[in-house]
C-alpha cells in the first residue's frame, strides 16, 4: 500500500533554493553543459566525468518557465547530468508570448531526446532515468510503456509527479481565459461563476478569434495531445504501464485540483497486479503543486530513489 504522508505535521531541517526546491546534501558544483535541443538545459557536475542521466520533463506551462532549470540543477548537484528537455513553448517569453497548444506532441523527440542523452559523453551510455511532473509526467509513462515495447531501450527507471493513469486530451491555455469565449448574451452568465471551462455552458459561447485557432468544446471535441510512431495516441487510452519492466517513483496530493491522486493509485495497482513494487507516497492535504515543506520532502524522496535505481 502507498504510504501516505503528513509533511506539515512534522519539523524539517531544510535548505531551499529556487523556488523551494530541496537542496541538503548536494555536493557537486554543477555547470550548464551544450544540447542540440532548443530552449532545453543541460547541467552536469563540475568534475570532468560522466554521471548517471536523468532527462526532466516539465509540465503544461511550457519550457520558457525557469522553475524547472532549477529543478535540474538540484538533481544536478546530486551526481546526475540532467537535460532539462524542453517539449513544448520552447525559448520563448513566458510572459509576453502567447503559449503553445499542447497538441499532437511527437512523443518520438523526446525518446531521441533520452538517447542522445544516456550516449553523450556526460553520461557515457550509464543508467538513464525519466523524471517527469503533471503533463510530463503523463509523457514519462507514456514513453515508459512505447519504448519498452517498440525499441529496444526502455529507461533505468521512471519518477512521476502528479501523473495520469489514461492519456489525458490536449490543451491550450487560452481555453482557460474568458477573454477567448464571447457570449452570445449580453452578460456573464454563460460562464456560471465557474473558473475554468469545466463549469462553463458551451452552448452559450463562441470563440474569440482573436485568441488565435478556434478551439472546441474540449469535452466532446479533444485535441489530441500526443503522437507515438507518427501516430496518434488515443484520448483516454489506458497507460499500459505494465509494459515498463524497471522502478517506478509515484508521488501525489489527496487534494489536487487537477488531477485526482486516485489517478496515481490506478498507476500503482496496474503495476502492483503485473508483479512489480513501485515507490509511492500521497501526501495528506497537498495539491497540485506542493507547498515548500512537503515539495522538498518530496525532493528528499526522489533522490534517494535515484540513488537507489540509477546506482552502477
Amino acid at each position: 500500500m502507498p504510504r501516505v504522508r503528513d509533511a506539515a505535521s512534522k519539523f524539517v531541517v531544510i535548505l531551499t533554493f529556487a523556488f523551494g526546491f530541496y537542496s541538503q546534501g548536494a555536493e557537486l558544483k554543477v555547470i550548464e553543459a551544450a544540447s542540440p535541443y532548443k530552449g532545453s538545459k543541460l547541467f552536469v557536475p563540475n568534475d570532468g566525468k560522466s554521471h548517471a542521466g536523468v532527462l526532466l520533463l516539465h509540465g503544461s506551462e511550457g519550457g520558457s518557465f525557469p522553475y524547472y532549470w532549477a529543478e535540474a540543477q538540484i538533481i544536478a548537484a546530486h551526481g546526475y547530468a540532467v537535460l532539462a528537455f524542453c517539449w513544448y513553448h520552447c525559448a520563448k517569453d513566458p510572459i509576453t508570448a502567447p503559449m503553445d497548444t499542447i497538441e499532437e506532441i511527437d512523443l518520438n523527440k523526446t525518446a531521441d531526446a533520452f538517447t542522445w542523452l544516456k550516449n553523450s559523453a556526460h553520461v557515457d551510455k550509464k543508467k538513464t532515468a525519466i523524471v517527469g511532473t503533471s503533463r510530463g509526467a503523463e509523457q514519462a509513462l507514456i514513453l515508459g510503456w512505447k519504448m519498452s515495447v517498440d525499441t529496444s531501450e526502455a529507461p533505468a527507471a521512471i519518477a512521476v509527479h502528479a501523473p495520469s493513469d489514461v492519456v489525458v486530451t490536449g490543451f491550450s491555455w487560452a481555453a482557460m481565459d474568458k477573454r477567448c469565449w464571447i457570449c452570445k448574451t449580453l452578460d456573464d452568465a454563460c460562464f456560471r461563476g465557474a473558473k475554468d471551462p469545466r463549469g462553463w455552458d458551451w452552448t452559450q459561447t463562441v470563440w474569440n478569434p482573436s485568441c488565435g485557432k478556434e478551439l472546441k468544446d474540449p469535452r466532446t471535441e479533444p485535441m489530441n495531445a500526443w503522437i507515438w510512431n507518427k501516430k496518434t495516441v488515443p484520448t483516454d487510452a489506458r497507460i499500459e504501464i505494465e509494459n515498463f519492466k524497471n522502478p517506478v517513483f509515484l508521488t501525489h496530493g489527496t487534494v489536487d485540483e487537477w488531477w485526482d491522486h486516485t489517478r496515481t493509485l490506478n498507476v500503482e495497482k496496474t503495476l502492483r497486479d503485473a508483479g512489480a513494487t513501485p515507490e509511492v507516497h500521497i501526501f495528506k492535504g497537498e495539491s497540485h503543486v506542493f507547498k515548500t515543506v512537503a515539495e522538498n520532502e518530496r525532493k528528499e524522496l526522489l533522490l534517494k530513489f535515484l540513488k537507489t535505481s540509477l546506482a552502477p
